[in-house]
């Protein structure tokens, strides 16, 4: 599968309104999240997705170890949070994250 594309959807009067997953081979909407910063809750949906794991399976200490994920997973994993929170993660800063919490708190700093 190719990696999901975050398309940005605007109300009538131009305000960002939400945002939609989208599976670019089949058009479909995997998801759609209200334009808030519930940074939490889009980040374990984007893990849910890449590691096609339930999301209710996924914590703050959860490790990318314990799901199985190698260091591709979880590159794409970052640069699908890259992509919907408009910010970068430098390679030291990837290679210091071990838990789904590394990334809230890299979130928290920069959003």
């Amino acid at each position: 599968m190719k990696k999901p594309v975050v398309i940005e959807k605007f109300s009538d009067n131009g305000e960002l309104s939400h945002y939609e997953l989208v599976n670019p081979e089949t058009g479909e909407v995997l998801w759609v999240e209200e334009h808030k910063y519930d940074y939490e809750e889009i980040v374990k949906k984007i893990i849910s997705e890449e590691l096609e794991i339930k999301i209710e399976r996924i914590t703050a200490t959860s490790t990318f170890h314990e799901f199985g994920a190698d260091r591709l997973n979880l590159v794409q994993i970052i640069s699908n949070i890259e992509d919907v929170f408009h910010t970068v993660f430098v390679n030291s800063e990837i290679d210091r994250i071990k838990t789904v919490g590394d990334i809230f708190n890299h979130l928290e700093k920069v959003c």
